[in-house]
């Protein structure tokens, strides 16, 4: 007994120092995450229903994406696509304190803001790449989080995040393509994933989600597994995170989170949501602000 708590004590003490403050804005989330020195800490492989747009402010980062290792140099951004897993990674021990900010766009202003450089209504923009190296784009992304999480006027919010989201789907969307119906992925999946979209929280059985496009269970498994990365129980479970994490940063109680979310017990949803997020939602939800 003695030698387990020992064991977690030194486990505790190299774990690095973490900490998540948390906006809402007009229907955006936005992160910003501190990381103290110490060994990298990588969050499992996961999804979000929105658009993230990332900034490492200090520090190199890496993603799996796509099936591919992609590097993000300091001051580049980091665009990935709603429903696409993947996970950030590191060296194995940071030397310094790593800042890192985070952009959740939900699709629909994506779309909002394709429109409002040409393209056809309801294009959700796509990125042929995930990293961005451009310096004019980096600035108004910095100046736009600033403002948000700030008490700046409204105008001044409204007019530098219009400018950062103008900016990046008219230089770096890919008109030719649309997200709306991605060419990979067979129609019968995509009604899954909206219905879990919109369900989220809801006790939904494998069968049940086979019946909506007229598979068995076997074979549902196995397409919506191959189309989508993950299995429909972890697709699930990154929605319902995505959602708690909404519900914190908008004052919601843990407690209550973890029902509304759809976990079974808020010990559950803690340990998946530090799994995640790599902090735990009472951290997360401390610092949250709402605008």
């Amino acid at each position: 007994m003695q030698n387990r708590e020992a064991q977690n004590q030194s486990r505790r003490a190299v774990e690095p120092q973490r900490s998540a403050s948390a906006w809402l804005f007009d229907g955006f989330l936005l992160e910003h995450y501190r990381h103290a020195p110490g060994p990298f800490a990588p969050v499992e492989r996961h999804i979000h229903p929105e658009y993230q747009i990332g900034l490492s402010r200090n520090c190199a980062c890496r993603y799996q994406y796509r099936g591919s290792a992609h590097a993000a140099p300091i001051h580049s951004l980091c665009v990935l696509h709603p429903g696409e897993p993947h996970y950030p990674y590191g060296e194995p021990y940071l030397d310094a304190p790593s800042d890192y900010l985070m952009l959740l766009a939900p699709p629909e202003r994506m779309a909002e803001a394709a429109a409002g450089v040409g393209m056809p209504e309801g294009t959700l923009p796509y990125f042929p790449g995930p990293i961005l190296d451009d310096d004019i784009l980096t600035r108004l992304y910095e100046r736009a989080h600033q403002a948000c999480r700030a008490s700046a006027a409204r105008l001044e919010q409204d007019t530098r995040l219009l400018a950062f989201l103008s900016h990046l789907t008219r230089y770096h969307a890919d008109t030719g393509r649309d997200l709306a119906l991605p060419a990979r992925e067979p129609r019968r999946v995509q009604i899954v994933r909206a219905y879990l979209h919109d369900n989220a929280a809801e006790n939904v059985s494998l069968a049940r989600l086979a019946d909506l496009i007229a598979l068995s269970p076997y074979h549902f498994l196995r397409v919506f597994q191959r189309e989508t990365g993950m299995t429909p129980h972890v697709y699930q479970t990154n929605l319902r995170i995505a959602r708690a994490k909404s519900l914190l940063a908008n004052g919601v109680p843990v407690a209550k989170v973890a029902v509304e979310s759809g976990f079974c017990d808020q010990s559950h949803f803690g340990r998946r949501f530090k799994r995640l997020v790599g902090t735990t939602p009472a951290q997360y939800a401390k610092s949250a602000i709402l605008f």
